[in-house]
This record gives structure tokens, C-alpha cells and sequence, in this order.
């Protein structure tokens, strides 16, 4: 996560979903949110984070998703206030929430300190957002080399181990086969070396730019995790609106 993609499209879906995911309603109460940024300093000289024409004009066809989220985020960007800690104070997620915002570091030891903090962090929250710049990754054959954009299977597995649900990002990448491979083959990871979690819930966000979350929902959250997931694609944000050939999410059959 960088500070410059703060309101950008791609920052509207994700605490769209996070916020549709932890809020009380019929199917039972609130879950309590930790997120761990995994925060790198801006890249200049990029393009991305500055998608957010949907703003100005509103986009209609995203707003009515969530009307305070986006008034929130466009308030964000009309003051020029695009950055994580002003996500954290600003009442985007909900009240309560847990973050941890420090610098994802380099070295190994170093990152070892950091994950335990953060891990420290989030203790007590039902649900745990990983967000990673670019999402999943195995550890080489040298694992004193670590990648600040990316978050390691093993990283997931102490928040799982003690029964935490946990939703982590995923950017689309050259994955041989393409994105839908990608989510195929980290699918299998996922399951395979979180000890033997059930099958990832996984939704593709579909504005712009190629994104999918991975929900693995713990025994306890499963039930309401999995209607708050289906209610969340017969609403609008999983409906296919004029002018846009998918709907914003959709959910990623296991294959």
C-alpha cells in the first residue's frame, strides 16, 4: 500500500468489500477489523493511484454502492488528503478498526520484527486485511531475499493458526496463463500451505485494473462471511450496470 492510491478506484472496491464484509446486519453482528498495510513509500514517476475520474463527475453506477464510502473517499481527494493515516481517521472503515502502518522493511530480521508487531497489532480482530502493493508470493531458495511488495504464505498462516479470518490482496501480474490462472494457482497455495485451510472465497474486482481478493473465512465466520459475500454480489455492487460490460465484483469459481 502507498499513500498515493489513497481514493484512487481500486481503494473504492476494496473498502467497499471490507466494510460490506465486517458490518452488523441480519446475518449476524460486526466483526472486528485489523489491517496490516504492508506500507511502501511512493513511487514517483507512476501512473497508478491516479484513477479517480469516477469521483468528478460521480459515478452513479459506483456510488449507489456505497454513498458515504465514496463521499468519504471524494472529500479524501478534493482536499488533497490522499494518504493511509487520513484512511485511518476518517471513519472510511469501520470504528474500531485496528491498523498497522509501519514501513514494510528489507531485511529478513528485520521484517520478522515487523510481521511479529503487526501481528501484535491485529490480535483480537475477527477479520485481518492483508494488503500487500501486489499481493501473494513463495519465498525462493534464499530467504534472507524478501520483496516489500508482497506478502509470503507463511506470513498468513500465525493469523490462521489462531483463528483469524483473513482477506489478502491480490494484484493481476504477466502470470503465465493470465489472471485467471494466477487465481487458480494461488488458490491451490493458499490451501495447501495455510495448513489446510477450506477453499478461498474469491471475488475479482473488475474497474480498470485487474484486482481479486482471497477471504479465508474461520470455521466461526464462515456461515456469515459467505452470505455477506453472496448478499454483497445480488447488490449493486455485483450487478452489471450500463456502459460497463462486467459487474464491479464477481465471484471467482473454483476450477
Amino acid at each position: 500500500m502507498q499513500d498515493r492510491y489513497a481514493g484512487d478506484i481500486g481503494d473504492f472496491g476494496k473498502y467497499g468489500l471490507l466494510r460490506a464484509l465486517c458490518g452488523a446486519d441480519e446475518h449476524g453482528p460486526a466483526l472486528k477489523l485489523g489491517v496490516l498495510w504492508y506500507r511502501v513509500p511512493n513511487e514517483e514517476g507512476k501512473n497508478d493511484g491516479r484513477i479517480i475520474g469516477y469521483l468528478n463527475p460521480p459515478d452513479d453506477r459506483l456510488r449507489q454502492c456505497d454513498v458515504p464510502l465514496f463521499d468519504s473517499l471524494r472529500h479524501l481527494v478534493k482536499t488533497d488528503q490522499r494518504s493511509v493515516a487520513q484512511v485511518q481517521i476518517g471513519g472510511i472503515l469501520p470504528s474500531g478498526t485496528k491498523f498497522f502502518e509501519r514501513d514494510v522493511p528489507r531485511g529478513s530480521r528485520d521484517r520478522q520484527r515487523w510481521l511479529h508487531a503487526g501481528h501484535r497489532m491485529v490480535e483480537g480482530a475477527d477479520l485481518v486485511f492483508v494488503d500487500p502493493d501486489n499481493g501473494l508470493r513463495s519465498r525462493g531458495v534464499d530467504s534472507s531475499r524478501t520483496s516489500v511488495k508482497h506478502t509470503y504464505y507463511d506470513e498468513l498462516r500465525p493469523l490462521w493458526d489462531r483463528n483469524q479470518s483473513v482477506v489478502v490482496y491480490q494484484h493481476a501480474t504477466r502470470h503465465k496463463g493470465g489472471f485467471t490462472k494466477l487465481i487458480a494457482d494461488l488458490r491451490v497455495n493458499l490451501r495447501e500451505q495455510t495448513g489446510g485451510a477450506p477453499d478461498p472465497i474469491v471475488l475479482r474486482w473488475r474497474r480498470r485494473q485487474a484486482r481479486a481478493y482471497f477471504i479465508l473465512a474461520a470455521p466461526q465466520h464462515h456461515e456469515v462471511i459467505a452470505a455477506r459475500c453472496s448478499d454483497l454480489l445480488q447488490s449493486a455492487w455485483g450487478t452489471r450496470h450500463r456502459g460497463y460490460a462486467h459487474p464491479h465484483f464477481a465471484l471467482v469459481e473454483d476450477s
